[in-house]
């Protein structure tokens, strides 16, 4: 079964690993903290994607006016 939300764990004895929707890795980083940042970037960058998305088809919608 596949994460419902990208994921932090620990990876190794010392390091993070963040995994995305899919339970791809992503990164490992030495610090939790920076995993999370890693995850929370992606999640900012999603939300602007999907909000350009959903510009661009009210644009096509209206003819490219």
């Amino acid at each position: 079964m596949k994460p419902q939300n990208p994921q932090v764990r620990k990876y190794g004895a010392r390091t993070f690993a963040a995994y995305d929707l899919a339970g791809n890795l992503l990164a490992v980083t030495v610090y939790k903290k920076g995993a999370l940042n890693i995850i929370a970037t992606i999640a900012e960058y999603t939300t602007s994607l999907h909000a350009l998305q959903a510009e661009l088809i009210s644009l096509r919608a209206e003819g490219g006016k």
